[in-house]
């Protein structure tokens, strides 16, 4: 149970991030700063669905107490 509550944490914060992202991805203008927010939104969003998916699928392996 712990394991999917974390899940959800995460994946709602990567969820909230995407707007982030997405507008990186249209102020992107070939410098070097816009670059960079653009590949940290992106690796953020990454992140915290990895960690949401991961923990997910931890949840799913933990053998169930009978």
């Amino acid at each position: 149970m712990w394991n999917q509550i974390i899940g959800f944490f995460f994946v709602v914060i990567a969820v909230w991030a995407v707007p982030r992202a997405v507008r990186s991805v249209h102020e992107f203008d070939g410098g070097a700063p816009a670059l960079f927010r653009l590949v940290l939104s992106g690796l953020f969003v990454a992140m915290m669905a990895g960690f949401g998916l991961y923990s997910f699928w931890r949840a799913h392996k933990v053998p169930k107490a009978r």
